[in-house]
């Protein structure tokens, strides 16, 4: 029966196509809603910047960056909603009458796929993981699957946008795991450094693929490959030449290898010790804003102990990085240095 189950699943999934249902749709009481408790719409709607992703579209920021693009309002535009609002091109008539704003914000279907053919039974303990994959729900069990899911957008800034002013994007899986209120099982923060390397893997690759696009942002993809190619498997697979194409190929073998990585806290030190002596060769903004992402994660992966005396340190390091205009490369490595000296430092 459960084989059968299976293969209903895979043929209905195969002739309906994918359609979206609107995150509406995941919100009844018996489900991912109810309004009380561990009520995880409620939290997305409150607590989740994804939820608000439309609304900054309709910022004087936005507004500006618009009349730039040339594109009229950024509300309306593929090129802004593809990524703040992404049901907004995928909704459908049917959406669009059944459902009041279907379309605002990030929501559940943006990562988890469309819905329509898994919605029904996925909560139920009977259906494995693989049964839900295969009729068509997002599989993000590895930190490949995951970087791959959240670094089109939060990685991959066309030339046109970044022209335009738009912000910098920066990303770094760890971090966006620990501050994006959970509504899965516990994030390991012993693994943070798994998240890291994986992601910054597969930043490194979208920047290559950008550049070979035309959009070469050879100062980002230096300085990634720098700081990655001081881990073991970063030294073993990415290559010292940074020619774009074979080093976006090096960088997915990266990002899938370190997937697989079971990180301990004695491996997570080391890898600390040897990212953190980077600090005193730093020359550049773009060397600095790929290092501070990498001693993040790895202090998030050490000793819980340790993190209330990186506090100081680690914000001191996001602020040195806010503008490549007032980047101090000395300051910078000296607060390194503090920070090894605190993370260093037993209580």
């Amino acid at each position: 029966m459960r084989l059968l189950f299976t293969l209903l699943i895979c043929i209905t999934a195969a002739r309906a196509g994918d359609h979206f249902l609107g995150w509406q749709s995941c919100a009844s009481s018996g489900c991912h809603g109810g309004g009380k408790g561990d009520d995880q719409m409620l939290v997305w709607q409150k607590s989740d910047a994804h939820s608000r992703a439309y609304g900054t579209l309709i910022s004087e920021r936005s507004k500006r960056i618009a009349e730039a693009l040339g594109v009229g309002e950024a509300a309306k535009s593929n090129q802004c909603t593809v990524c703040h609002s992404p049901m907004e091109s995928a909704a459908t008539a049917k959406i669009a009458n059944a459902l009041k704003n279907p379309n605002h914000g990030v929501s559940c279907e943006a990562c988890h796929g469309p819905a329509e053919n898994w919605i029904r039974f996925h909560t139920r303990k009977d259906i494995s993981h693989a049964q839900r994959v295969a009729a068509g729900m997002r599989d993000l069990d590895t930190a490949y699957q995951q970087s791959n899911t959240c670094v089109g957008c939060h990685g991959n800034l066309p030339a046109g946008l970044a022209k335009a002013s738009h912000p910098t994007l920066r990303f770094e899986l760890a971090r966006q795991l620990v501050e994006m209120p959970a509504h899965w099982e516990n994030f390991d923060a012993g693994q943070s450094a798994k998240a890291w390397l994986t992601s910054q893997a597969a930043l490194l690759r979208e920047l290559c693929w950008l550049s070979e696009k035309g959009n070469a942002q050879p100062e980002r993809i230096a300085a990634l490959q720098w700081v990655l190619r001081e881990t073991a498997s970063g030294a073993e697979l990415l290559p010292a030449d940074p020619a774009p194409a074979p080093l976006r190929t090096a960088a997915d073998k990266l990002a899938k290898a370190a997937s697989k990585i079971k990180w301990t806290t004695e491996k997570t030190r080391t890898q600390f010790d040897r990212t953190a002596a980077l600090g005193g060769q730093v020359k550049d903004f773009a060397q600095a804003e790929a290092l501070v992402p990498a001693l993040r994660a790895l202090v998030l992966g050490l000793d819980p102990k340790v993190m209330p005396r990186a506090k100081d340190s680690l914000v001191s390091l996001d602020l040195a990085i806010r503008s490549p205009a007032l980047f101090d490369a000395k300051k910078f490595s000296e607060t390194v240095a503090q920070l090894t000296a605190a993370v260093s430092t037993k209580p």
